[in-house]
């Protein structure tokens, strides 16, 4: 049996691990990946709630930990880092998306940092506000190319994970544009795009539930999931009213509250595809490894002789 366990390892090392990451790593790459999509509009928003003076010294406290954590999830991504479990990958076409990510990234955190430091000016918020599209462009890039990763696995739930995370971003964007255009900047360009990203909200909530082919999501029977998303489309749907308000100038704080707390649950869910995912694979490569073991067992004994000596070697 142990020589069996041993010409196993052998075959993982000869083919290489069967994911590139294993399950929890990828599980977890895929969601901090998506994570900092969700950051780019974050960072907006609190910058843009310490320009209009509201709740301004807690403002600056959370634009510090989320710009902090942009740029260490960031070299996380890169290089790897083990407190936040992530693993670099060592695919070509993801570190130069990464690389680009981070020269953008360079200019932006200099306009943060001078609004942290209190000597922002009036071109530190125009510069932030057009370099955002931008970053979150390429960082939604990158978590497509780690999706792609994922789906040389053949495992269904990574699209799904991907726009549950994609929420997040949204849910954000949703209150920096409204934020923007309370400050009198592109009023019409930021309303129009709150409307989109609600519209966009409405659509991927849906689809996680039931499917949706346009954006290729499966949809979900799994409980856990399912009653998050019912939580989530009722909480969604009690606010809609106040969004057309708040989109007239009213209740700002309010709805900017709102949209925390609809983070916060959409955060939720998203952690539920983490854990659903890192049990399809734990599934999948557990099959993977009865089938191995009986592509073993047929093997002739020159071969089996082969591995054998190859593991014996590894152990030492």
């Amino acid at each position: 049996m142990k020589t069996t366990l041993k010409m196993i390892t052998t075959l993982f090392i000869l083919t290489g691990t069967l994911f590139g990451l294993d399950s929890k790593e990828l599980a977890v790459t895929i969601d901090l990946s998506g994570k900092q999509r969700m950051l780019t509009q974050e960072m907006i928003k609190e910058a843009f709630l310490i320009k209009s003076n509201i709740d301004k010294k807690s403002n600056i406290e959370k634009l510090k930990h989320s710009s902090q954590l942009f740029d260490r999830t960031l070299n996380g991504l890169i290089a790897g880092d083990k407190e936040l479990k992530l693993v670099a990958i060592k695919d070509k076409k993801i570190q130069e998306q990464l690389k680009k990510i981070s020269t953008i990234w360079g200019g932006f955190y200099l306009d943060i940092k001078d609004i942290l430091s209190g000597t922002d000016n009036e071109k530190n918020y125009y510069d932030i506000t057009s370099k955002s599209a931008e970053l979150l462009k390429e960082v939604n890039h990158a978590v497509e190319l780690y999706a792609k990763e994922d789906k040389k696995s053949n495992f269904l739930l990574a699209n799904d994970m991907n726009f549950a995370g994609k929420q997040r971003m949204l849910l954000q964007k949703m209150a920096k544009s409204l934020l923007i255009a309370n400050n009198k900047i592109d009023v019409d360009k930021n309303k129009r795009e709150f409307i989109e990203s609600q519209q966009l909200f409405t659509k991927i909530l849906k689809g996680l539930s039931a499917g949706d082919k346009e954006l290729n999501l499966r949809g979900t029977s799994l409980p856990a999931i399912t009653k998050q998303l019912k939580f989530i489309q009722e909480l969604w749907s009690s606010k809609q009213s106040d969004f057309k308000l708040a989109l007239n100038g009213q209740n700002t704080k309010d709805v900017i509250n709102d949209l925390d707390n609809l983070l916060i649950e959409s955060d939720k869910l998203v952690k539920l595809y983490t854990a659903s995912l890192y049990r399809q694979k734990q599934r999948d490569e557990f099959a993977s490894l009865i089938r191995i073991h009986a592509t073993l067992e047929k093997m002739d004994s020159k071969t089996k002789l082969l591995l054998k000596e190859l593991a014996k070697a590894e152990t030492n």
